[in-house]
């Protein structure tokens, strides 16, 4: 999948991580990844991420399901911080 994500220009990211959930009968199929570092331009930026379904649950369907994403992001020049994060539905095919 993609997801869109942006911060200040200069700054770094890392240790960004994305979840996706679906009820599924009386369980929950789930997936995670993570974004891959990237450097902030201070524009959106869209990321592929891999995702890998837990073989232990249920498969997902077909249906709406939640993502959730968050990044982290610093400038090393100032030594400031922040956390960018999200959490939306989607729908699977």
């Amino acid at each position: 999948m993609t997801m869109t994500a942006s911060c200040p220009a200069g700054w770094y990211t890392m240790g960004s991580s994305v979840v996706v959930e679906q009820a599924v009968g009386k369980s929950i199929a789930h997936a995670s990844g993570y974004l891959p570092y990237f450097q902030c331009t201070g524009t959106d930026q869209v990321l592929s991420v891999i995702l890998l379904a837990d073989p232990s649950g249920p498969a997902f369907k077909k249906g709406t399901a939640i993502v959730s994403g968050w990044f982290p992001a610093y400038d090393y020049t100032t030594f400031t911080s922040g956390v960018g994060s999200v959490i939306t539905p989607v729908k699977l095919k």
